[in-house]
């Protein structure tokens, strides 16, 4: 498989910010999406809440036949926790298959993502291509529920 990803962005300026240890995602972790995500949200991230914490930023998940935007996020990683970010693969017949932002031991099994301390804003504008068409995502989704487990 081709790795097109991740497809983070560090936003539009030069703050840097704590984050997480990462590690890659498990080949378990991908399921097939029928296209790719829009470009990313600019978002706005609020300042660290507590010591310890680390900045997840915004990120496109496939969900309900569509991609949906979840906020940034400021957590506290849990125990032995590394991250791995959200990934599009293309394999060699030109699938594509995504997989989610998670948290994981240090076998790469799934943690329990922890809970958001603070959260960043980004607008809900419809994503218009070049050519003028509308990409078919959802609204944004602060509270989104947990991915499937692998």
């Amino acid at each position: 498989m081709m790795l097109l990803g991740p497809l983070l962005t560090a936003g539009c300026g030069a703050v840097s910010r704590p984050a997480p240890t990462f590690v890659p995602q498990p080949r378990t972790a991908y399921v097939t999406v029928p296209y790719p995500p829009p470009p990313a949200r600019v978002e706005i991230a609020p300042q660290s809440p507590r010591e310890g914490a680390v900045w997840l930023g915004g990120e496109w998940d496939f969900r309900f036949r569509r991609w949906i935007w979840t906020y940034g996020r400021w957590v506290v990683p849990p125990s032995g926790g590394k991250y791995a970010r959200w990934s599009l693969r293309r394999d060699d017949k030109g699938e594509m298959h995504f997989a989610p932002g998670s948290w994981r031991d240090a076998v790469g099994a799934r943690l329990e993502s922890p809970d958001p301390l603070a959260r960043g804003r980004a607008r809900e504008n419809a994503v218009v291509e070049e050519d003028g068409t509308r990409q078919p995502v959802g609204p944004n989704n602060p509270l989104a529920p947990p991915p499937p487990a692998d």
